[in-house]
């Protein structure tokens, strides 16, 4: 007859180990179950060509989607979306007016991309100052939950005179989109001067993205110009994101998204999988209280 088989109980020498994964396993399952509860936030500003902004940022949101991400957009210019030939019926103001008929301003793109027109009720909620952790908070509540929020942004200032960005921009990074020429530089540095007023604020951080340069070399020696002037004489960072070529630019000007085939879709592909790994503002939702931390 089979002898019965005993389980060993844990002696007191392992205990501490045994404690110490059951706290490994509790931290992941709050990390989990608060990533559930969280959207992360990019901003995506531009220099002076609003159009190739607002088609730069409707690739980029594309290309996330299509990397597998729960993508929003919030296009608060109204370039993205025209890029991307979507039309929504309404506008954020209408969803803020109606209490919650989302149906009737959300659009979807390629890839699931969802979209949102944003350009009468951002800026209203910006002017009333009104447009922070909370507002973001209960948006993610009347909506899906994406795991990232896109906002295409145009020169939004604040009562006090700031360049608006979500979370008071020290959260996390933005990204700038600017083309080559001294003109554009100059705007760029301008957008990054205003963000960071006023100069006893935390600087917050940018990312800038070529639009048109001939070669990466080129496109890095531009980001560099602006980041050594940044960090002089504003304290700020700014580091590259990365380049459409010059001569794909036309692909982003078509009836919706580049095809995935497309050098200026592959360039956008590039920077999404580089995204998840940049220091992101986020932004809680569901019950728990509406606050904003940063993740890396």
């Amino acid at each position: 007859m089979p002898r019965p088989r005993v389980t060993a109980l844990p002696g007191s020498n392992d205990i501490p180990a045994l404690t110490a994964q059951a706290g490994v396993d509790q931290a992941a399952g709050l990390r989990s179950l608060l990533k559930r509860r969280s959207v992360r936030l990019l901003a995506v500003l531009g220099d002076c060509e609003t159009r190739a902004h607002g088609a730069c940022t409707g690739q980029l949101a594309v290309s996330l989607a299509r990397a597998g991400h729960s993508v929003l957009l919030l296009d608060a210019a109204g370039s993205a979306m025209d890029a991307l030939a979507l039309r929504a019926d309404g506008d954020l103001a209408d969803l803020i007016d109606d209490g919650g008929d989302c149906a009737r301003v959300t659009v979807r793109g390629a890839a699931g991309l969802r979209a949102i027109a944003a350009r009468r009720g951002l800026p209203e909620l910006i002017a009333a100052e009104a447009a922070g952790a909370d507002f973001f908070a209960a948006l993610m509540r009347l909506v899906e939950p994406p795991d990232l929020l896109i906002l295409c942004l145009p020169p939004l200032v604040t009562p006090d005179g700031r360049l608006w960005l979500p979370l008071d921009g020290a959260a996390g990074e933005s990204l700038l989109v600017t083309t080559p020429g001294e003109r554009a530089l100059t705007a760029a540095y301008a957008s990054i001067k205003q963000a960071c007023l006023p100069a006893t604020r935390t600087a917050p951080a940018f990312r800038i993205l070529v639009n048109g340069a001939d070669g990466e070399r080129d496109a890095r020696a531009i980001c560099r110009q602006l980041s050594d002037t940044a960090r002089r004489f504003l304290g700020g960072a700014v580091g590259y994101a990365g380049n459409v070529p010059r001569h794909a630019r036309g692909q982003l000007f078509g009836s919706g998204a580049a095809p995935p085939h497309a050098e200026a879709a592959r360039a956008f592909a590039r920077i999404a999988a580089d995204v998840p790994g940049w220091r992101l503002a986020e932004c809680m939702h569901d019950s728990y209280p509406s606050t904003a931390t940063q993740t890396h």
